[in-house]
């Protein structure tokens, strides 16, 4: 069996320390199960699906991307074996979470996905395998085809924003049919402000699901975005039916 495929290069112990890339993850992995829910205010509820996927013969040097000293820890040097015996181990769990992922499973491409709930369980021959989970939000027609991916495998890639690690990613590294990643922990505006400020504005709808729909971000993002415009004063609060106005439409 072949090994996943990471995009993290080893470095020498006494090179400077490079930026991260991008996260990314490509190669074989096992659907768990789906767990299919609406989400959203109660009339403009959008299908969402949290996919369970797991990789085996993950390369160890993904641990880097988590802690650096997790390698080393787990295993003997070059020598490829556990420091601490199967039985005795226990998955290693991280609660990172990475925002505006790309996914694609099979033939299925996702924007705006969010990868979560990441578990390590390292073996012998400096491999491990991975199990995360992965939030998306498809058509009815993606679902069904999910549906007959559960219990099987298939080819499965992720690639996202470094959420997770200081570096900025570069241009070649972005999905192209990924919005520009943002870090909702910054003191700036998100970068897709202008353009969802505009969408709302000449579309007339100040809902969630119409700007994560055509912007193909996540409903967390559309939702801040939302929230943005909200304190600028270009819609109203949200009503008792989850329902905003637009304030201030653009002169004729």
């Amino acid at each position: 069996m072949s090994r996943v495929t990471i995009n993290l290069t080893g470095q020498e112990p006494d090179a400077p320390v490079a930026p991260r890339p991008a996260f990314k993850l490509s190669g074989l992995a096992s659907i768990k199960h789906l767990n299919v829910r609406k989400e959203g205010p109660e009339d403009e509820k959008i299908l969402a699906v949290d996919v369970k996927l797991e990789f085996k013969r993950v390369d160890r040097r993904l641990c880097a991307y988590f802690d650096d000293a997790l390698e080393a820890f787990l295993w003997r040097g070059d020598t490829q074996a556990l420091i601490v015996r199967n039985f005795w181990l226990t998955p290693v769990a991280y609660s990172n979470e990475i925002s505006g992922a790309f996914v694609k499973i099979g033939l299925l491409e996702f924007a705006g996905c969010d990868v979560k709930k990441f578990s390590l369980q390292p073996a012998d021959g400096g491999v491990m395998t991975l199990a995360c989970s992965v939030s998306l939000n498809p058509n009815s027609a993606d679902v069904s085809a999910l549906a007959k991916l559960v219990q099987d495998e298939d080819q499965v890639s992720i690639e996202g924003p470094p959420d997770l690690f200081d570096a900025a990613p570069t241009p070649s590294e972005q999905p192209e049919s990924a919005p520009p990643p943002h870090d909702i922990g910054s003191e700036g505006p998100d970068p897709l402000y202008d353009e969802a400020v505009k969408l709302v504005r000449d579309g007339g709808k100040p809902s969630i699901s119409y700007v994560q729909r055509h912007l193909r971000i996540g409903y967390n993002r559309a939702a801040r975005l939302l929230e943005d415009m909200e304190k600028a004063g270009l819609v109203s609060k949200m009503g008792n039916g989850g329902n905003r106005e637009i304030l201030h439409r653009p002169s004729e």
